[in-house]
């Protein structure tokens, strides 16, 4: 988490006088998946899976696109060597001015459950929607209210 937020706070540095990105996080995260998946603890402290990833917002369009860009290394995975980057972004683009309403393009690259050798890419489109409420009746009201006004204009 250290590494990650230094990593951050160097690129940031680095980047403050730009017209493009509004800020960038860098994370990076090791697993070792050996003793989940087989069930046993062979005491390995090195990891098998390497997660790096990299978010940043953009100063165009009022800083409401944002692209994440990241993947996983995996070194090994049940006993079989891969040594393969396994690549996955996002691209989050905010509708609405109180930016409650997200649209977001994703592609992610897993291994195939079935065929450990080969790749499964995911690819989709979703639309988020974000609010705040203290119970369950305050949230029907606010949605309904929000439809109306939308069917409205």
């Amino acid at each position: 988490n250290q590494l990650s937020l230094y990593i951050t706070n160097l690129i940031n540095q680095a980047l403050e006088e730009n017209n493009v990105w509004a800020g960038i996080d860098f994370e990076i995260g090791m697993r070792n998946n050996a003793a989940t998946i087989t069930g046993v603890n062979d005491a390995n402290i090195f990891p098998d899976e390497i997660e790096f990833r990299l978010k940043n917002r953009f100063k165009f369009l009022e800083e409401r696109m944002s692209l994440n860009v990241g993947g996983n290394y995996v070194i090994q995975n049940q006993g079989q060597v891969i040594n393969q980057i396994l690549p996955d972004f996002s691209l989050e683009l905010i509708l609405t001015d109180d930016r409650k309403l997200k649209a977001r393009l994703y592609g992610r690259t897993d291994l195939n459950l079935v065929g450990f050798n080969t790749l499964a890419p995911k690819l989709g489109l979703g639309v988020t929607f974000r609010t705040e409420f203290g119970e369950m009746n305050e949230f029907e009201k606010q949605l309904k209210a929000n439809v109306r006004s939308a069917i409205e204009q």
